[in-house]
């Protein structure tokens, strides 16, 4: 499996309900993808960003943020982490090109999927 096939699978994973954990008492969101996942040797590698470009430009939508954790006594703090979403749906994405299939066939019938 490629180092693109992989970023996309662990982006449908989370969307689909694994949890990564941020540290000891906390969790990153569901649907959320830490930018340490992307860019680690067994997914992304060094070029894991990259790789996220990559399908942006294929067609998949994918949003960022920053992680916000909470802190003793109440409120949030901004960390250094990124996350990220895939907001495509994933029966629209092609995994073997890993790209948003343009013509989709629903019961026989060709159907034309806007981007």
């Amino acid at each position: 499996m490629t180092r693109k096939k992989l970023v996309l699978k662990e982006l449908i994973d989370a969307r689909c309900g694994k949890q990564y954990r941020y540290n000891a008492n906390e969790m990153i969101p569901v649907g959320w993808v830490p930018s340490w996942i992307i860019i680690s040797p067994g997914v992304g590698g060094c070029s894991g960003l990259r790789r996220l470009r990559e399908l942006r430009a294929s067609g998949v939508k994918i949003q960022h943020r920053f992680f916000y954790r909470s802190i003793p006594g109440g409120g949030l703090q901004k960390t250094d982490t990124t996350i990220y979403n895939m907001m495509t749906d994933p029966a629209i994405i092609d995994m073997e090109k890993c790209e948003v299939m343009p013509k989709l066939f629903l019961n026989g019938i060709q159907m034309e999927i806007m981007l």
